[in-house]
């Protein structure tokens, strides 16, 4: 019945996710108190049974008739969605039960709510609020800056405007969520909580393992948002540092160790990549922290 369940339709691109999809609708029918009164799943043109899977669990399935991509999977469901919240969740992850309950009440007058998400598999990783105490989030620069502090599939955001921002940047491959969250956030505030709701599933199939060109993508994306109120070079020097720390730990494990020279002497050029890289390592030590506080939880 409708007044059992919340207004929010729950958003999930999939593309050739017949083995994975199953858990992740499961893990949308047991939230609880009450269920998400729509599901949509887009299959972007799979080849297998992505779309019986999802249909056999109740959701409303929208067909693509070609490979479109996530952001515009995940535009197609936005633009079909009949309720006024939207929840994206991506076809590999699992929320926890408690996942809508959480964010429903903590919404308020913000454009978006988020939670947090223990990633991984054998060796967990805690993303989200480092602290303990739930932070609004005012600007953009609070998300560019040391990380990106809102998961992909931790959020309920309003769909008027989600709408208005203008959905996903379908010319993105990584980080879409990361753009849409910045132009959210020109929007509105947002609110991120320290409590993990979902889980990601790592595995040979996902995007994100690709971390060079993840990083490369959240670094583009912040200088295309040059000449904005909230902009500024230092800050873009600062977030570029992050992405390049990372390019250098990458290119040590794989023991090109010229190419590491060359990111460790990019950063120290100039002061504010400096700072940026002493505010990361500080961030990430509180991540730490906070990872073993959370899998200790789990064990």
């Amino acid at each position: 019945m409708v007044g059992d369940t919340l207004p929010v339709t729950v958003v999930i691109p999939a593309y050739e996710r017949e083995h994975l999809l199953e858990e992740t609708l499961v893990s949308v029918a047991a939230q609880t108190p009450r269920r998400p009164r729509e599901v949509i799943v887009v299959d972007d043109c799979s080849g297998d049974g992505t779309a019986e899977v999802a249909e056999r669990a109740g959701a409303r399935v929208i067909r693509h008739e070609r490979n479109r991509g996530a952001g515009a999977a995940r535009n197609t469901a936005v633009a079909a969605a009949s309720q006024p919240w939207i929840a994206p969740l991506d076809s590999d992850d699992r929320w926890l039960p408690h996942h809508l309950d959480t964010l429903w009440r903590m919404r308020d007058d913000h454009v978006f709510v988020a939670g947090a998400v223990l990633a991984g598999g054998e060796r967990l990783r805690y993303a989200g609020v480092p602290g303990r105490r739930p932070k609004v989030l005012g600007s953009p620069r609070e998300v560019v800056f040391p990380e990106n502090i809102v998961p992909a599939s931790g959020l309920l955001i309003r769909a008027d405007d989600i709408r208005a921002v203008g959905g996903y940047d379908t010319s993105l491959r990584y980080a879409e969520d990361f753009d849409l969250v910045i132009r959210l956030l020109e929007r509105g505030t947002g609110l991120a909580l320290p409590v993990v709701v979902y889980h990601w599933r790592r595995h040979g199939g996902s995007k994100s393992l690709n971390s060079r060109e993840a990083t490369r993508a959240h670094r583009a994306i912040v200088g295309s948002y040059a000449g904005r109120s909230w902009w500024s070079r230092g800050l873009l020097e600062r977030r570029s540092a992050v992405a390049e720390w990372d390019d250098l730990r990458e290119a040590l494990a794989a023991g090109r160790r010229r190419e590491a020279l060359g990111s460790a002497g990019w950063i120290a050029s100039r002061p504010e990549r400096l700072l940026g890289l002493a505010g990361l390592l500080a961030f990430r030590r509180r991540m730490r922290r906070r990872t073993a506080r959370e899998v200790r939880g789990v064990e």
